[in-house]
Order: structure tokens, then C-alpha cells, then sequence
């Protein structure tokens, strides 16, 4: 990526009735990284499935109790509301009740991921990816014996709707401007030349970037007040 060689993470969503799927690459497996990447798989089905199965993924399950009871970060709540889905975890160490999307991960990878190689960003990349399951879905399907294009045609007619706003999944931090004139987020230092010692920041954070605000919630005299992350913990 930009000449640099980079390590991510991809979402990979599996429809086991027609066999249609699609990846979303992302720099990590955070809250806000997983729930970009899936409203953006979302938008790409066109819809929203009504049932969704899970692994037990920290970005999603908070913990887990004596009789498997899920307790869920809040945010992924507020998701799962916005989007009206209902959510359904494995068993831990179950991947058998997965299957259908570990088959699609292993497939995505050697064929949709491996020969693109370069990139100038995400945003590219993400492209390049839909495309390659677009024209996958011209192919037989293993079993039926019909192209998964006309599986997946019919598949999605039991999709729900896609919400008039999308969600915008992100999180909010209080720093303060340092006497160097910077301020820490996620362990990351940024430089406010417009901010005062001592002043109170509220760091509003993206997937993919960092937008500080004044005690206005708003850019105001902030003279670098949005940061594209150089990491994403």
C-alpha cells in the first residue's frame, strides 16, 4: 500500500443459500473497523440480513457467561437496532457452525485477495474486492448446478431494507492539550498548534481517521483538527 508493505484484517460475509459473498477489507478487528466493514457489506448485498450468525469476536462480545450467555458492547447494540438484525453466536471452538463462511474465507483469500497486490488505499482496495465477488457470482454453484447469480437474485428478495442514514460507528475520547502542544489518542501523538496548554479536547474517532473538537463540539479554532490514523488498534 503506497509502496509499503501492510498487514489487515477482512470481513468476510457468506450467504449459504446461493453461495454468494462479499470482503471487506479493514486495517484491524476493532469495534469500529468490524461495524464499518459490515455496513459496508450490507450496502453491498443491497440489504440487510434478517439473522445473522456470528463467532465470538471481542469487537462484538464483551464477555461471555457460565451458560453462554453474550454480553454484547453497547455499540454493536445500537447497530444491530439501527440495522434490525438478529444476531446468533457459535459455541465457542464450534466452527463447524460456521462453515459455510469459513469456505468462503479460505476461497476469498486464494482467489479474490492474493493477486492484487498493490494498492494507493482501502478505499481502492475495497473496490477492487467487490468487483472480484460481483464477477464471482457468474459461477456454477457447487451443488444446484445454477449460476449464483440466479440463487442470489432470489436470495435477496428476503433481505430487509438498508435504513435511510447509514450508522456512522464511532467513539469519543477527552484529552488535554500537553505543554508541547499536543494531545495522546490510542497511544498516537497529535500536534494542535491552535489549542492552548491545559485546554480540554474532545478526540472524535473514525475507522480511519481522528477529528478533534473544541468544548463546542466543533473544529473551531483548531488549526489541524482531522487526522488520517498512521495505526488502528
Amino acid at each position: 500500500m503506497d509502496g509499503e508493505l501492510k498487514e489487515f484484517r477482512s470481513l468476510t460475509t457468506a450467504f449459504p443459500w446461493s453461495n454468494a459473498g462479499f470482503g471487506v477489507p479493514a486495517p484491524s478487528e476493532n469495534s469500529l473497523c468490524f461495524l464499518y466493514a459490515l455496513r459496508l457489506s450490507f450496502e453491498m448485498a443491497g440489504g440487510v440480513p434478517r439473522n445473522i450468525r456470528f463467532d465470538n469476536l471481542p469487537a462484538v462480545v464483551t464477555c461471555i457467561g457460565k451458560n453462554g450467555e453474550r454480553v454484547l458492547s453497547e455499540m454493536f447494540i445500537c447497530f444491530m437496532l439501527h440495522y434490525r438484525f438478529h444476531a446468533e453466536f457459535c459455541n465457542i471452538g464450534k466452527g463447524n457452525e460456521k462453515g459455510a463462511v469459513e469456505n468462503k474465507v479460505g476461497y476469498s483469500r486464494r482467489n479474490w485477495y492474493f493477486h492484487f497486490l498493490q494498492t494507493t488505499g482501502f478505499e481502492e482496495l475495497t473496490a477492487e474486492i467487490y468487483k472480484q465477488a460481483l464477477e464471482d457470482l457468474e459461477r456454477p454453484h457447487y451443488k444446484k448446478g445454477v449460476l449464483i447469480s440466479e440463487l442470489w437474485a432470489e436470495e435477496k428478495t428476503n433481505l430487509l431494507p438498508l435504513p435511510a442514514e447509514p450508522f456512522e460507528p464511532v467513539e469519543f475520547q477527552t484529552v488535554k492539550v500537553n505543554k508541547y502542544g499536543k494531545v495522546t489518542v490510542d497511544k498516537e501523538s497529535y500536534a494542535l498548534p491552535g489549542a492552548c496548554i491545559g485546554e480540554t479536547i474532545l478526540a472524535k474517532l473514525w475507522w480511519d481517521k481522528i477529528e478533534m473538537l473544541d468544548q463546542n463540539q466543533v473544529p473551531g479554532h483548531l488549526s489541524s483538527a482531522v487526522y488520517i490514523k498512521t495505526q488502528t488498534h
